[in-house]
């Protein structure tokens, strides 16, 4: 039975590697050690058996931060809080000088330069997926 598949001999020998550290080992050790085949890897006995025995051989992603939170997070750093912060100072600075319509202007191209520094991060966030 464990020349067909992952029976209690090729089992044991598959459960020795586990605790070792299999990749400093010689690339002929190893796929003895598998109950494999150099040339061909394993027969799909084998195959199947260790499916059943160790599970699918797949790598589950953890759930990421959705698109909002991570848009949102752009905005955390510090050019976003200084040009934030001048926007505003430069915002109550023309609210007390009525005839200071520029510094207004001003302010509301700080705030814009805020979000397009958010949006800018965001979007190559976007094309870093």
């Amino acid at each position: 039975m464990a020349a067909a598949g992952c029976g209690k001999a090729g089992g044991e020998r598959v459960e020795s590697l586990i605790g070792k550290h299999w990749h400093h080992l010689p690339a002929d050790e190893v796929v003895d050690l598998l109950d494999g085949d150099k040339g061909r890897g394993l027969d799909l006995f084998k195959v199947g058996d260790r499916q059943r025995h160790f599970g699918p051989n797949v790598i589950v992603g953890e759930k990421g931060q959705g698109a909002m939170v991570r848009f949102l997070l752009q905005f955390n750093q510090p050019l976003v809080y200084l040009l934030l912060a001048a926007g505003a100072f430069i915002d109550l600075l023309a609210a007390g000088l009525l005839w200071a319509v520029g510094f207004h202007l001003l302010a509301v191209l700080l705030f814009a330069g805020a979000v397009a520094v958010g949006v800018f991060a965001f979007v190559q966030w976007r094309r870093g997926l």
